[in-house]
């Protein structure tokens, strides 16, 4: 493979485009993980209850998901540099803009609505996408690299946003993150970031284009093509594997949420398991950490053995997690839970993204991952609500979390019967000349 790019640097220009996407998903994430610690000033100054706070989150969560199959096919039929930067902007503007906030609404307009909309446009679900296409051999790897700026953007700006927080005030601070978008992540989106390969010459992997395929193709990259690849995105619904693989991640999503979210996971291990309450931010961490690590070991695997069976093998943990933590209620099983969890939580992202890519083609790759990121989301919004209620009727967390298990072990079953030597282009002839590229 030749890792020369055009104008003869030794660096292949994927590994920028992919700095630079890391740095872009780091800083938005960094400062959307910042309204937990900034908000609550907010309350205390209009004096906000906590309901209303929580009503704004929800709308975030909820405009996030509606928003990003529409971004994504905006990133898709158009421009994804384009879509990118102008999301960082608008993105590091309405953080900027939140210094001025007054009145209640304001939060609702600039973040639950102008920021989180603007933030899936500089999400894994726009960037990942962009990322694929510049790798082929290494591209699962390559999502996990990507996949592991969220963790660091939180380790990183959560407490930054906390020091802020002390030495100035919440307004300083929301003006100060803002800037991080607006100046180092992005200027750097605009000098790195580019659509496709063959806008300098090259192949994904970094292989230059010949005479001949420069000529044929123009600026669009071919490879090899899926039996299900698509040019629109609605066109991936008359076909199987869509119909597996969006229940799945609805189902991961539900089934996930008791663990991942925090105020039930920790209700459970203090009431039920009797860990001290301090104990309990000592484990999200390590979760976290574990989950970059796991996302880059799956990413590893997924290159070199059948993607659905390592994709099936992450939402089996999973499921097997969710059990030891039922089943082994001590100190010990919820370790052995937060090592199971941590490994195996976001590497499903990663290996799902190149799974679709493989049988869809990257024409409408950003689209489809907005459905499955809806579907997800809505899993995860549905979770807690329908977890509420059977504690409300049962008095524990145990049977919905044993169901949710089951759930895991049902969704990683339908990954494992979807047909991938068959639908996948890593198991098909190149064919034909293809026109992707926008």
């Amino acid at each position: 493979m030749n890792e020369r790019s055009k104008g003869g640097t030794r660096i292949y220009h994927g590994w920028l485009v992919v700095a630079a996407s890391m740095i872009i998903l780091a800083a938005a994430t960094g400062v959307s993980d910042s309204f937990s610690v900034l908000v609550l000033p907010l309350s205390w100054e209009f004096g906000l209850s906590r309901s209303y706070l929580a009503g704004a989150f929800a709308i975030a969560v909820l405009t996030n998901g509606l928003t990003q199959p529409i971004i994504g096919h905006l990133s898709d039929r158009y421009n994804s540099r384009r879509v990118i930067l102008v999301s960082v902007a608008v993105a590091g503007l309405a953080s900027v803009g939140l210094n001025w906030t007054s009145q209640y609404w304001h939060l609702i307009v600039l973040f639950s609505l102008v920021f989180s909309t603007a933030s899936g446009g500089a999400s894994f679900g726009i960037l990942g996408p962009l990322a694929a296409r510049w790798f082929l051999k290494r591209r699962t790897l390559v999502l996990a690299l990507l996949l592991s700026a969220p963790t660091v953007g939180s380790i990183v700006f959560t407490p930054t946003a906390s020091l802020l927080l002390a030495f100035y005030g919440w307004r300083e601070a929301w003006i100060v993150l803002g800037c991080v978008l607006l100046f180092p992540a992005l200027p750097l989106g605009l000098v790195f970031l580019r659509n496709w390969p063959s806008e300098m010459g090259l192949k994904a992997d970094g292989d230059p284009e010949s005479p001949v395929e420069a000529s044929m193709r123009g600026s669009a990259p071919v490879g090899q093509r899926g039996r299900f690849e698509v040019d629109r995105w609605w066109r991936a619904f008359r076909s199987p594997p869509v119909y597996a693989l969006l229940p799945a991640f609805a189902i991961a999503g539900f089934a996930i949420s008791p663990a991942s979210t925090l105020s039930m996971f920790s209700t459970f291990a203090v009431e039920s398991v009797g860990i001290d309450l301090a104990d309990i931010w000592i484990v999200q961490p390590v979760m976290a950490v574990l989950g970059a690590i796991g996302a880059l070991a799956a990413g590893w695997l997924a290159d070199r053995f059948p993607r659905k069976k390592v994709l099936g093998a992450a939402l089996l943990a999973q499921g097997i997690a969710l059990l030891v933590l039922t089943a082994v209620q001590t100190p010990a099983g919820v370790w052995l839970f937060a090592v199971l969890a941590g490994l195996s939580g976001t590497a499903w992202m990663v290996i799902a993204l190149s799974l679709i890519a493989d049988i869809y083609g990257l024409r409408a790759l950003a689209t489809l991952w907005g459905f499955a990121f809806l579907f997800h989301a809505i899993g995860r919004v549905s979770g807690p609500v329908l977890i509420g209620l059977a504690w409300d009727f049962t008095g524990s967390y145990v049977p919905p979390m044993a169901v949710g298990a089951l759930m895991l072990v049902l969704a990683s079953i339908m990954v494992f019967a979807i047909n991938e030597s068959k639908y996948s282009a890593r198991y098909q002839a190149a064919i034909g000349v293809g026109t992707v590229g926008n």
